[in-house]
């Protein structure tokens, strides 16, 4: 007797729950996505996302954005980061140490690397560092405020990527 009450129980707490819960809807919270940072809110369309990296020779890095981005701000070193990822201090052509967060401070600059269009594509751009990228070492490439041409101005993420020396 004890198993059917027990079970007539658990039945009826099931039906309830499936009734009071049946009605549930999900919508949208925004109707057009967009993306926040630094309190100000900005158009999804107007922010590139990187896609790929690779390295290309001992001292290239291929960068590879969603879509055609503004070629001044793509080309300006202050907008990357490149990380060491086993060391506390930055070693090679890393500028952040393993630990550290990265800041206008410690970001690449125009001589340590040079950055190019690829055959004048709007999308794909080349990383030239002055040094060879040591093989065998670990980085995270970090890239920020960039936008597509004519957008207004971004301080935020545009995605990164890690990699390891392989020439």
């Amino acid at each position: 007797m004890k198993k059917f009450i027990s079970s007539f129980l658990i039945l009826c707490t099931l039906i309830t729950n499936i009734n009071y819960f049946g009605n549930v809807r999900a919508r949208p919270m925004e109707e057009y996505p967009s993306v926040r940072s630094n309190s100000q809110e900005y158009d999804q369309n107007s922010i590139p996302r990187l896609l790929k990296s690779e390295q290309i020779s001992a001292n290239q890095i291929k960068i590879t954005f969603d879509r055609d981005v503004d070629k001044n701000l793509a080309k300006q070193p202050t907008n990357y980061w490149i990380k060491d990822l086993k060391n506390e201090e930055p070693e090679g052509i890393a500028t952040v140490g393993q630990n550290c967060d990265a800041d206008k401070n410690n970001s690449l600059t125009g001589d340590i690397v040079k950055i190019e269009s690829k055959n004048g594509l709007g999308n794909v751009y080349v990383l030239t560092f002055k040094n060879s990228i040591p093989k065998g070492e670990q980085y995270k490439l970090v890239i920020c405020n960039v936008t597509v041409e004519g957008a207004q101005p971004y301080n935020g993420d545009n995605g990164a990527s890690m990699f390891s020396g392989k020439y």
